[in-house]
């Protein structure tokens, strides 16, 4: 009953927050991107630091010193709503790849725009990688960090999917180093990242995986760092896997 109740009082919280700033702040579709994002992180994103706390929700992140000097691919485990909306401003101005339909939402969608993040059209299959590679060029030339979800959507904790080979794709096409980023945020929040139990979502943002490998080298790797540490992150709450397995997404390639 606890769990329910803090997950309405929360997105009671959390939606008219979202809400109130996806009117109030129509005039900033007006400002170039940068800046937008600038007054988006900082009006909108850093005040959920004050938000969750009276809901018991906090966190912690271990490794900021991993991150590199310039831009990078930066590839984060998602296994809720709340790494979307509460780790944006660990990165260098991050452009987000993101399914399409995000972009086609009344209101959120013209933000995600006008921030200029990347959108990924994922019933394309391996014909939106081509688009995605020169989006993210862009991206990487203007000095802005990548972030992807190297499994193509949020996995719930304990459950194995498949990494697509998007982010192999662009880590030989851009040459920069990719980070790899693991969490157990799906223990404490829901898809929509409301908190359903309280707590502290541990996030550790590894060594980064230097360009040169080969695509192949470049998933093992990333695979393996990415669950081994979030398997360590769920094991210190006491979380025990009884997930089965789940299979890639046929059509998402990023």
């Amino acid at each position: 009953m606890l769990t329910y109740l803090r997950i309405l009082l929360h997105g009671i919280v959390y939606i008219g927050w979202t809400a109130f700033c996806c009117l109030a702040y129509l005039p900033l579709l007006l400002l170039p991107g940068k800046k937008l994002r600038g007054w988006l992180t900082e009006a909108y994103f850093k005040v959920h630091d004050y938000i969750e706390p009276p809901f018991g929700l906090t966190y912690t992140v271990e490794g900021r010193e991993n991150l590199p000097d310039g831009p990078c691919l930066v590839a984060l485990q998602h296994q809720s709503g709340w790494e979307t909306m509460r780790l944006i401003h660990l990165f260098r101005d991050p452009a987000i790849i993101m399914k399409i339909e995000l972009f086609r939402m009344p209101l959120w969608g013209w933000y995600a725009s006008r921030a200029d993040m990347i959108p990924i059209d994922r019933s394309l299959g391996k014909d939106a990688i081509p688009t995605m590679l020169a989006d993210s060029e862009k991206k990487i030339a203007d000095g802005r960090d990548i972030v992807i979800f190297p499994q193509g959507t949020r996995v719930p904790p304990g459950v194995k999917r498949d990494y697509r080979t998007g982010i192999a794709k662009l880590y030989e096409h851009l040459q920069v180093p990719v980070v790899p980023v693991a969490l157990n945020s799906g223990l404490f929040a829901t898809k929509m990242g409301l908190v359903k139990r309280s707590g502290s979502v541990s996030v550790k943002i590894l060594p980064p995986i230097e360009p040169g490998k080969s695509q192949d080298e470049l998933m093992s790797i990333l695979t393996d760092v990415i669950e081994t540490e979030g398997d360590k992150l769920l094991a210190a709450e006491g979380f025990i896997p009884t997930a089965p397995a789940a299979p890639a997404p046929e059509k998402a390639s990023a």
